[in-house]
Order: structure tokens, then sequence, then C-alpha cells
């Protein structure tokens, strides 16, 4: 009988399915970050419009203008964190799609070499088949001429 299937290739196989697990990871932290930073951007929003509302209607009230420009300074201020937390949230979700296509392409190199092997291990059963028919066929030759 001959030996079992032994695919030559297996190191690289389980290195490229460590390394797609590790681009998985990847993608679940970026993912993570960017969930983050749109929450971060939603809470900076919501208080940029409430300081906008307080602003109005300090403005209503009839504050002094050093009031009104504190509460001016506030929104603007807000203004500002919001506009760095929607470039932040952009910047994540640029890097969650990063993740993504790297993962797609380890994820891809991973299969061809799971292809690589079906096809190298359906080879070697066909060879393995053709063996033991052989040998079959031998031995039913040997006996068919030790009965002649």
């Amino acid at each position: 009988m001959s030996r079992a299937f032994v695919f030559r290739l297996a190191r690289v196989l389980q290195h490229r399915q460590r390394a797609e697990d590790a681009r998985a990871r990847e993608v679940r932290l970026a993912a993570e970050r960017h969930v983050l930073a749109a929450a971060e951007q939603e809470r900076v929003e919501r208080a940029r419009d409430a300081a906008r509302t307080t602003l109005t209607a300090a403005a209503a009230v009839g504050l002094t203008a050093d009031a009104l420009r504190m509460h001016a300074d506030g929104v603007q201020s807000l203004a500002g964190d919001a506009c760095a937390a929607a470039a932040l949230t952009e910047e994540e979700a640029a890097r969650v799609e990063e993740r993504r296509r790297e993962l797609v392409q380890a994820a891809r190199a991973r299969r061809a070499l799971e292809l690589l092997e079906a096809k190298r291990r359906a080879v070697w059963q066909a060879d393995r088949a053709r063996a033991e028919q052989r040998d079959t066929d031998e031995i039913a030759t040997t006996r068919a001429r030790g009965r002649a």
C-alpha cells in the first residue's frame, strides 16, 4: 500500500490561515474603533446642537455681550470638535475598508492553496486507486496462471 497523503505546502497553508485570522482580527478592531468614533461624533454633535439652542435662548433673554460671547465661543469650540470627530469617523471607516481588502486578499491566498491541496489529493487518490487495481490485477493474473 502507498503512504498517506502529504501536502508539502501544509505549513504555508497554515501560515496563510494564521495571516487571514490576523486580518480578520484587524477588521474587527477597526470596525470597533469606527463604531466608537461614530458614537463620539454623535455625542459631540448633540452637545454642539444643545449649545446652539442655549445660545439662542440666552440671546432671547437678553444676556450681556460678554455672556453671549462666552456661549458663542463654546458653540464654536464644539463645532470644531464636531468637525474633528467627523474627520476621525471618516478615517476609521477608510481603515475598516482597507482592512477588509487585506482580509479578502488573505482569504484568496489561503483558498488558492486549499484548491491546490484538493487537486493534489485527488491526483494522489487516483494514483493510489490505479496502483491498487494494478496489484489486484497482478494477483488475479498470478492465480489464473497457477490454475492453468
